[in-house]
């Protein structure tokens, strides 16, 4: 991610002496970052390489590495997390970042998989749309965005969904 200061294989290694079980990476995957690769495959391949250092760093450790992303689509400020998911459904998922969280969510939505608004309470975002997602991030470390964790979670439990939590781990 672009916003990201410590590689992967770190991140792994940092989770795995804490104790972690699993570690999700979810690097951000929006289009218009990744104008440089035009090809699905070559943009599959350029995301799916952090996972692959985090999973090999983690290998030692017993620590499980999930592969998740944070999408963003067009015209819409939300970050959403996406969550149960396989590295050969990479190429379907970029395939639907220039569409909009309702397509993403009508086509790509099964049982396997968790579909989460992203600190949906921090500044400019858009309201949370219910019809699309499982549920929303109630907390998260990201120290200098303003995430509303009581909104948040009174949300989620007004119309219920899911709450998660993460870090929204950038650095040290």
């Amino acid at each position: 991610s672009a916003c990201a200061k410590l590689s992967a294989d770190f991140n792994a290694e940092v989770y795995a002496a804490l104790g972690c079980d699993t570690l999700t990476l979810t690097n951000h995957l929006k289009a218009t970052r990744f104008a440089k690769y035009p090809r699905h495959a070559d943009l599959a391949e350029f995301y799916l390489a952090d996972y692959y250092k985090a999973k090999t760093a983690a290998e030692d450790t017993g620590m499980c590495v999930a592969l998740g992303i944070e999408l963003a689509f067009p015209n819409d400020p939300n970050d959403y997390l996406l969550y149960g998911i396989e590295p050969c459904e990479m190429e379907k998922i970029i395939y639907y970042l220039d569409k909009d969280i309702h397509t993403f969510y009508r086509e790509f939505k099964n049982e396997r998989n968790l579909i989460i608004h992203a600190h949906p309470f921090r500044n400019n975002t858009l309201p949370t749309p219910l019809d699309a997602v499982d549920g929303v991030e109630v907390f998260n470390l990201q120290i200098e965005a303003n995430g509303r964790i009581a909104t948040a979670a009174r949300y989620a439990r007004e119309h219920g969904l899911l709450i998660t939590c993460g870090s929204d781990y950038h650095e040290p």
